[in-house]
């Protein structure tokens, strides 16, 4: 069930930490200079504008990574009842393919030994069984590709749709490329000391990373979840059809024991199912992926996508900004700028341990993604090869009871194999998902907690900002 959420680069997740850093030294450089020149005497009127100017670009930063903070937890948030109902819907229906192949097994084995002992009726209840599984396994996941509708309805309710996110993104880092032009024709006009050059050398290129880091971060995030939603309803779809096709199929072995001649029917619409199964999680995960791709060109038409950054040039103009903002003996000018420093400081830790938090959730997200590839493989491996026996069984020995018997009864043994592996995986998986996640929670590293957590200490620097 935890393949189900959403995945984003890890990379990506890097970029937060680069932003809290750019912000407070953003913040720190922008008083530091202040202190030096009015303790020069000079400049009252360059002093006011630079202060508005970097607080008002302070606050666009602070304010996007909000709106980003927030639009990650909207995307996050799913019904609080998902995942068991999801479980119950999958469970419900490996049962009934397995009730179904137990039915069979029994029976083919009890006419190898007598055939006298064979009941008809039996064998239609079993397949009935699988008749109802697919039916409820169906509808469970036509159940949660309407319930992604209706969240992604709910998402454009309140804004956070790709389309509105955007054009508030858009509008948002426009007015800071104002500002910082702005900033720059100011710069021009005030002729400091070497200490100053420096300084408005060194911020002015962790603002320009500010902003390419904006713009990144949301392009990454929105190619991850548009590939992540896209794989998510194509293989919901593909289950909705997969068990069509296997209803079907059990309609039609339902009919195939009063009428042979729909024994046939039952048998290739069967192997047809199940290696759907088979294919299922592979064609999600290739559209998922394709999804991903085609939204990089129109991320770049709408809004001026940055295909890479360059963390270690970030992380060197940082550290050449750290080195050029010393402590000023003005303590009265250093406090807020330290204030703001020491807010941060704080949230180092919160910042780790969400960076920690959702690098484990994505390598649990990546093993779990596996696992369930490798068991549609052989769930859905174990059902064609029951299938193709049935076929077999039919055509082939048509006139050969005794060798028909045999090889229906070896497909039913492994129909039984699958379905119990269906059963068991399923109930193990939920099980080990559960308290993961309860795991997780307990210590508060959900990445919703820490998003939560984060957001509410953005609020409180924020304010500090605004009083600057």
């Amino acid at each position: 069930m935890i393949g189900k959420r959403l995945r984003i680069s890890v990379k990506w997740r890097w970029t937060f930490v680069c932003a809290c850093i750019l912000i407070s030294n953003l913040a720190s450089s922008a008083f530091a200079i202040v202190s030096i020149t009015d303790t020069a005497g000079a400049g009252s009127d360059f002093n006011a504008s630079y202060r508005d100017l970097t607080k008002q670009l302070l606050l666009i930063g602070i304010d996007c990574e909000k709106f980003s903070l927030n639009y990650r937890l909207e995307s996050l948030r799913e019904p609080s009842t998902k995942r068991l109902r999801y479980f119950l819907g999958q469970e419900a229906a490996a049962s009934g393919l397995m009730a179904g192949a137990i039915v069979d097994t029994d029976q083919f084995n009890k006419a190898l030994t007598n055939p006298l002992n064979f009941s008809p009726r039996a064998r239609q209840r079993g397949n009935t069984a699988v008749f109802l599984g697919n039916i409820i396994g169906g509808s469970s996941s036509l159940l949660e590709l309407a319930s992604n509708g209706l969240h992604a309805l709910k998402d454009r309710r309140l804004g956070f749709d790709r389309k509105r996110a955007t054009q508030y993104l858009v509008t948002r880092t426009r007015r800071f490329d104002l500002l910082l032009a702005e900033r720059a024709r100011l710069l021009e006009s005030r002729s400091g000391n070497a200490r100053e050059s420096d300084l408005y050398k060194a911020e002015t290129k962790v603002l320009t990373a500010l902003r390419e880091l904006i713009v990144y971060e949301h392009c990454r995030f929105e190619m991850g979840k548009t590939g992540f939603r896209a794989s998510e309803n194509i293989f919901y779809g593909l289950n909705v059809a997969t068990n069509a096709v296997g209803a079907t199929a059990s309609e039609f072995a339902v009919k195939a024991v009063k009428t042979r001649k729909f024994g046939g029917t039952a048998g290739g619409l069967s192997v047809v199912a199940f290696s759907m199964t088979m294919a299922s999680p592979i064609v999600s995960a290739t559209g998922g992926a394709m999804a991903k791709k085609l939204a990089a060109p129109r991320m770049s038409q709408e809004l001026a996508k940055v295909d890479d950054y360059d963390l270690a040039a970030l992380k060197s103009s940082v550290q050449q900004l750290q080195t050029l903002v010393a402590p000023n003996p003005d303590k009265g000018r250093t406090d807020p700028a330290q204030a703001l420093l020491d807010v941060y400081g704080v949230n180092d830790d919160i910042i780790s341990r969400q960076v920690d938090s959702e690098t484990i959730w994505l390598r649990r997200l990546s093993q779990v993604a596996v696992q369930n590839t490798v068991l549609a493989q052989l769930i859905g491996g174990a059902g064609v090869a029951r299938g193709t026996l049935g076929l077999v069984s039919y055509y082939h020995y048509s006139q050969q009871p005794r060798p028909a018997l045999y090889r229906a009864y070896a497909g039913a043994i492994a129909g039984t194999a699958g379905a119990s592996l269906a059963v068991g995986a399923t109930a193990l998986g939920m099980l080990a998902d559960s308290y993961y996640i309860h795991h997780l929670k307990s210590e508060k590293r959900l990445p919703e907690q820490l998003l939560q957590e984060r957001i509410k200490d953005l609020n409180e620097v924020e304010t500090r900002v605004k009083a600057l």
